[in-house]
């Protein structure tokens, strides 16, 4: 949790710690969010992203699911 980290979103070392943590290439880390000042860090950082639309949650779960928002 980034409670734990000592940093929020969006702090640049919170998506660092996530990467250090993982052991994950930022290429292999798929993040998802519905506030798109969160999701541009780690898109920035080279991650896998996607802005969740909490107006229209079904479409972006099949958005998500058949893997054609990414």
């Amino acid at each position: 949790q980034s409670c734990e980290s000592g940093f929020v979103k969006p702090e640049k070392q919170l998506y660092e710690r996530v990467e250090k943590i993982s052991g994950y290439k930022p290429a292999n880390i798929l993040f998802i969010d519905d506030n798109a000042s969160f999701v541009a860090p780690a898109k920035d950082r080279g991650w896998k992203t996607y802005t969740f639309n909490t107006n229209d949650p079904d479409a972006s779960a099949t958005l998500l699911h058949t893997g054609f928002a990414l």
